[in-house]
């Protein structure tokens, strides 16, 4: 798919009842390939790398045509942003959950007191970090870990999907001078009314030091770098199994409200 033909779609997109195309970017998807492109439907498809399974992105106006769209693709295709009424159907079709992300929030970071000093990643620690997010794949539903391509662009700001993120940054916690726990952060919505928001991408910590407090202090360290950044307020999401993580998460200040984004598999043959 050539970059012209995903920035038509991007935009057709918005013409359909539901997409998942708001927050693609073309990188991503520069090797997949155009299935349907119609009043009908909108459907890409190919290997989505970061996650390791087949994947399609999608527009429809009716969940029938997206099920029988995706039926035609592989037999395990993940497919992103489902809208919540269309959650049963596709399981009677077949399709089982592959994660269900809902939104955390904190709407005044000011009223967070006696916040930790931070450190920042290092450039030769970039291959440690990566480590640290793969030795916690499947903690949560989806997630699988980062490389060390990915810890550097996101340093970078390369790869967050997202327009107006500034101040990319990962905050890091050593144990014996090795990487132990990251904090993958930004800050977006600056124009916002409400204040710019910190964003907590992605949480980390090597299994064998969870339940030290590791993880708390670096939401803590986060929060303390996005009040140095102009950030009023935080967000993070995170998969309703991760039990462990919801509960770190709301005693550190985080509210879940009811946004859920919805990722489902077709299991067909």
């Amino acid at each position: 798919m050539t970059l012209e033909e995903f920035e038509l779609i991007k935009v057709k997109a918005g013409s359909y009842r539901y997409h998942s195309f708001e927050y693609l970017d073309y990188e991503s998807v520069a090797d997949y390939k155009i299935i349907q492109a119609d009043e009908v439907l909108l459907l890409i498809y190919g290997r989505n790398q970061e996650n390791g399974i087949d994947a399609a992105y999608w527009a429809a106006d009716d969940v029938r045509i997206l099920a029988e769209g995706v039926k035609c693709l592989g037999s395990e295709t993940l497919i992103n942003f489902i809208p919540g009424e269309w959650k049963e159907y596709l399981s009677e079709q077949g399709f089982s959950d592959y994660a269900m992300y809902r939104e955390y929030w904190i709407d005044d970071i000011e009223s967070v007191l006696s916040l930790p000093t931070y450190s920042l990643l290092e450039e030769q620690e970039y291959e440690q970090a990566s480590r640290v997010t793969k030795s916690v794949k499947n903690q949560s539903r989806g997630f699988h870990g980062e490389s060390t391509e990915w810890i550097g662009n996101w340093i970078k700001g390369e790869n967050t999907n997202m327009d107006d993120i500034t101040d990319c940054n990962i905050i890091v916690h050593r144990e014996n001078g090795q990487v132990a726990g990251v904090a993958c952060v930004g800050i977006y919505g600056h124009d916002s009314k409400k204040g710019a928001v910190l964003w907590l991408r992605e949480l980390a910590v090597l299994q064998k030091l969870q339940g030290k407090g590791i993880g708390r202090q670096l939401i803590m360290q986060s929060i303390g770098y996005g009040k140095s950044k102009g950030a009023k307020r935080a967000f993070l999401m995170a998969d309703d199994c991760n039990i462990n993580a919801l509960g770190l998460y709301k005693s550190t200040g985080f509210i879940p409200n009811d946004e859920i984004e919805i990722n489902m598999v077709s299991n067909h043959l």
